[in-house]
């Protein structure tokens, strides 16, 4: 048998070599600066925070969101001259039971030229990074909703966040081992409303037998103000120019059940979040609420006033108006959270 010897230095390359390749930088491209190859060392920090602008309605108060979700981090990076995205990143770093509301990406190595970055972060179910509630798969200037033939309404799995940052990388061209941070602070792209009923006890008193629990129908339509016919939803948004970039004509609407026991006065309807550019954005809507054998009691055509990163608070006797209701919203934005008390 022949044996052949590996030489020290070719083996010493190897285990170097295999060092490097399993490392958890992230290499994106090479490009040489003026002087010789230069990468810069890069750490970018993103960060978000749950509270909207104003006092809130807590996650425990809308039901919450529970272990078993994870936060996704979808970060693209562009060369800046050129609009080429160079890199495409997913992660799911933690789950959303831990609290943690920032994320740093280390070790990326790029080079001296001019980028901008965009981030989208959204709410997965554990143990997955695919899209969920938002497509992201056509890139981060193109986001659209999933499944909107089986909307899922009245979910804080539904919050998202997005940002974008100019990265001048130049001034580093020429040197040796640079390093530098970037953070990045996301802002959420969407509106929020959250609807309350205030007359559940004069409704229970003339619907429950024996003070038995009185259960409740909600259906929620997004409409085209009082047009029926031709509905839309926007269901699309680009992180780059913060705008909504996509209106689907197609009715979308959500079902959820309501049940109200004795000595309950009010309660929550409906919430949702929904995708909205930086000014104040009215939201057409239709709530049907309908008995026990599915009949109809009630609908209340509404226009609900949006702004990113805002709550949108809305009480009415719901139960006890006619249909229509003769509702009047106000469109008054100011420090505090938006709390429409109908007459």
């Amino acid at each position: 048998m022949i044996q052949r010897k590996i030489h020290p230095i070719f083996a010493t390359y190897c285990f170097f070599l295999m060092l490097i390749l399993n490392s958890s930088c992230h290499f994106v491209h090479e490009e040489y600066g003026e002087n010789y190859p230069t990468f810069i060392n890069t750490e970018l920090t993103f960060r978000f925070n749950f509270d909207f602008d104003g006092a809130t309605l807590s996650p425990e108060l809308l039901g919450g969101i529970h272990a078993g979700y994870t936060i996704r981090y979808v970060v693209e990076l562009y060369d800046a001259a050129t609009k080429e995205r160079k890199e495409r990143m997913v992660l799911t770093p933690y789950e959303l039971s831990s609290g943690e509301k920032q994320y740093t990406i280390r070790d990326i190595k790029l080079s001296p030229i001019r980028y901008y970055v965009l981030a989208w972060v959204d709410i997965v179910p554990a143990s997955t990074d695919t899209d969920y509630y938002y497509h992201t798969q056509n890139g981060l200037e193109s986001v659209r909703l999933t499944n909107l033939s089986a909307y899922k309404g009245s979910t804080v799995a539904r919050d998202a966040f997005s940002g974008r940052a100019d990265m001048d990388f130049t001034v580093y061209d020429g040197q040796f081992d640079a390093h530098t941070e970037v953070t990045i602070d996301l802002e959420r792209p969407l509106g929020m409303y959250v609807i309350f009923v205030n007359d559940c006890q004069a409704y229970f008193a003339a619907h429950s037998a024996q003070g038995e629990n009185v259960p409740v129908g909600v259906c929620v339509r997004y409409i085209s103000g009082s047009d029926l016919s031709s509905p839309y939803f926007r269901d699309g948004y680009n992180v780059n120019q913060r705008v909504v970039n996509h209106l689907e004509e197609r009715l979308v609407l959500y079902e959820d059940q309501l049940v109200i026991r004795p000595g309950d006065e009010e309660l929550m309807l409906a919430f949702d979040y929904i995708l909205v550019t930086r000014d104040r954005t009215p939201l057409p809507l239709a709530i049907d609420l309908s008995d026990a054998s599915g009949n109809v009691i009630t609908t209340h055509l509404l226009s609900v006033p949006l702004e990113q990163n805002r709550q949108t608070v809305i009480k009415d006797a719901f139960f006890t108006q006619k249909e229509g209701g003769g509702i009047i919203i106000h469109d008054q934005f100011d420090d505090t959270p938006i709390i429409i008390e109908l007459p």
